[in-house]
């Protein structure tokens, strides 16, 4: 959410003046503290709403009585506050409803139960995805690079070529939603082109960073969950895929009973991806490890190190130049600390 709305506000600007959240401050105290902060001079205000229980979505959108409203997607997370994938559905459908009559809904099409949800409501609506009738369609991926993505979006038939300098298939998605959004609110297709071209990666989300000039790190460790690890790990897997690389999990929180199956899943997808090695730590960690033993890895590449100094250091020893790592877990397994050792090790 937060990749989406820097994007969303970075191109609103360049036609009105707007606010936003900073940083992530999108929770029941940091949405109030985000609207005090409006001014007679803003026009238009972007603000992130977050959850991990149901009704915290639609006090949000009271307070903030929304014009238009976007739910980038619903995947599995905070399972322990919602229960299931339809209690996230329940409890983000909220945004919809707590927008206003008057308003627009923007509609991501290539998720189902977004989709569903939008069916629902008699509200305007904009879509994006790659279907092919949506309002803002991704034609094709031209390449992706350790520069970035280039790819071609049609906006209700005009096509145009937009770079990102930031990577995965999933900031695509995120792109195309802003550049949605953007569209709705009447800024030109030249400056959205622009601006996106300009997107500065935000901190600890698919971040790329070098150790020492050869080695290239994936810094996505501010969150995780099972979709958005499997987004980063094919991600690096495409852009690794001339050499070796690495991922270094961190546990993903709050998915309540099926937490250990969902870790186990990660690890499969890391062997299933070819990763030459996998390093985790902790009771979650040894999960992600054991999937990915269970398929096929092998064991001298797999590491379950006792805390994030253990495993930067049996990542110095594996790493080589040319070679990728990912670093990524939730907020609470401090995946940048593994980092921080990372680099401290190779001065």
């Amino acid at each position: 959410k937060t990749s989406t709305k820097e994007m969303i506000a970075a191109l609103v600007n360049r036609k009105y003046r707007t606010l936003k959240n900073v940083l992530n401050l999108n929770n029941l105290v940091g949405v109030p503290l985000t609207l005090f902060n409006l001014k007679s001079e803003h026009e238009v205000a972007v603000i992130e709403m977050g959850m991990n229980s149901p009704g915290e979505i639609a006090r949000l959108a009271e307070i903030a009585a929304p014009d238009y409203g976007l739910i980038t997607n619903i995947q599995p997370a905070h399972l322990e506050g919602l229960g299931s994938l339809e209690g996230i559905q329940k409890a983000k459908g909220e945004l919809f409803k707590g927008v206003k009559d008057s308003g627009v809904l923007f509609v991501n099409v290539d998720d189902s139960l977004v989709a569903e949800l939008a069916k629902k409501s008699d509200k305007r609506k904009m879509t994006f995805g790659t279907s092919s009738d949506a309002d803002v369609r991704l034609v094709e991926i031209i390449s992706q690079s350790v520069e970035g993505s280039r790819f071609k979006v049609s906006f209700a038939g005009r096509e145009e070529e937009l770079f990102l300098p930031v990577l995965g298939r999933h900031q695509i998605s995120n792109a195309l939603a802003a550049a949605a959004v953007a569209w709705g609110l009447e800024v030109p297709i030249d400056e959205i082109v622009e601006g996106l071209s300009a997107h500065k990666p935000v901190k600890q989300r698919m971040e790329v960073k070098r150790v020492k000039d050869d080695i290239f790190l994936l810094d996505d460790s501010y969150n995780a969950n099972p979709s958005s690890v499997t987004a980063a790990l094919e991600t690096v897997a495409e852009i690794g895929k001339e050499g070796r690389f690495f991922a270094a999990l961190g546990a993903m929180l709050e998915l309540g009973p099926e937490s250990a199956r969902y870790h186990r899943l990660i690890g499969e997808k890391v062997a299933q991806l070819g990763y030459r090695g996998l390093l985790s730590l902790g009771d979650l960690g040894k999960e992600i490890i054991e999937g990915a033993r269970g398929a096929g890895m092998p064991a001298e590449y797999l590491f379950l190190g006792r805390d994030h100094a253990e495993v930067a250091q049996k990542l110095s020893q594996w790493l080589q130049p040319g070679d990728w790592v990912l670093v990524k877990g939730s907020r609470g397994s401090r995946m940048e600390l593994v980092i921080e050792n990372l680099i401290e090790n190779e001065r």
